[in-house]
This record gives C-alpha cells, sequence and structure tokens, in this order.
C-alpha cells in the first residue's frame, strides 16, 4: 500500500505516539526515554527510525511525526528513507511492533466511531419506516404499522440491541 492510497491523518496524537514508541521499544529490547532522548547509538537510532516508518506507513505525515517527536521533519524523512532502503539494521523489528499497536489503535477508533453511530433514526418514506441502523449489513425499510405495532417493533428491535449488548460484554468480560 502507498502512502498516496491512505487517509491523511493531520495530527499525531501524543497518546499514540507513546504506544507505538514503546512496543518499539519493547520489541528492540530498549527503553522508552532512550528512544525519546537525543543518543546517537546506532540502535537506538534505528529502532527510533524504524518506528516513525511505522507512523509514516500507517499515515502521519513528516511533520506530525516530527513535532511528536521533538524532531525536524528533514530528521524524520532521513530516517524513513533509511529504513526503506534497508540502511538501518534493525528498525525492522521495532517498525513491525509499531505497526502492530498502530493497527490497534486504528480498530479502536473505528469501533467508537461505530458505538457513536448504532442510534436508531427513522425517517417517513413514501408511507414506510426506514430504520438505519449501524449494527445491520443494510437498512431496512418496513411496511406501514399502527402505533401499536410500531411500539411493539421498536420494543423488540431494543431488546435485540440490549441482547447484543450484553452479549458482547460477556465476551469482554465486563458483567
Amino acid at each position: 500500500m502507498m502512502k498516496s492510497d491512505l487517509k491523511p491523518n493531520p495530527s499525531l496524537s501524543p497518546v499514540v505516539y507513546r504506544r507505538a514508541l514503546l512496543a518499539g521499544a519493547v520489541a528492540s529490547g530498549l527503553t522508552e526515554s532512550e528512544l525519546r532522548g537525543r543518543t546517537q547509538k546506532q540502535a537506538v537510532v534505528n529502532a527510533r527510525f524504524g518506528i516513525w516508518a511505522a507512523l509514516y506507513d500507517a499515515g502521519y505525515s513528516m511533520s506530525a511525526i516530527g513535532r511528536a517527536a521533538s524532531r525536524d521533519h528533514t530528521t524524520v524523512g532521513n530516517g524513513i528513507k533509511r529504513v526503506a532502503a534497508g540502511k538501518a539494521a534493525g528498525a525492522i523489528v521495532a517498525k513491525y511492533a509499531a505497526a502492530r499497536v498502530l493497527k490497534h489503535e486504528r480498530r479502536k477508533a473505528r469501533v467508537a466511531q461505530r458505538q457513536r453511530k448504532t442510534q436508531v433514526s427513522r425517517t417517513k418514506h413514501n408511507g414506510d419506516i426506514l430504520v438505519e441502523d449501524a449494527q445491520l449489513p443494510t437498512p431496512v425499510t418496513l411496511p406501514s404499522l399502527s402505533r401499536r405495532e410500531r411500539v411493539a417493533e421498536e420494543l423488540r428491535q431494543q431488546q435485540k440491541r440490549r441482547a447484543m449488548i450484553q452479549t458482547e460484554s460477556d465476551k469482554r468480560g465486563l458483567w
């Protein structure tokens, strides 16, 4: 996947940067303070470059990475080029670990967005009620119902959602 195929991520959250940094540190056997610091030891520099390459591949700009790392964007660009050319030995381990963390962060963001969209919206459409629910694969059109039937249908839908939420929370061990 090319950088141009990704949606731009204008800002890099300090939390996301720190999680990627920690993953890279653990994978390469270094400490977070070494990666954040100004040391120029080859192992530390290469691990740092690998983390920056993973962030860049995830769609963050060099400027955003530089701001998060307290470095100039040209330094970040140089590190990314060295990883791409294979000149930064040991950077691949840190890059892989950081990429896994970033994948998890994107998944969490998608789940949070889905949860915000789960509210049911109903609109009148040609005498029918159009139910749009983020949990359903496609919008479902119900025939026009009497008031009593609509209330009963709404209760059934609520019970379905509650049961789905209950099973999800049981899987996660929240109940």
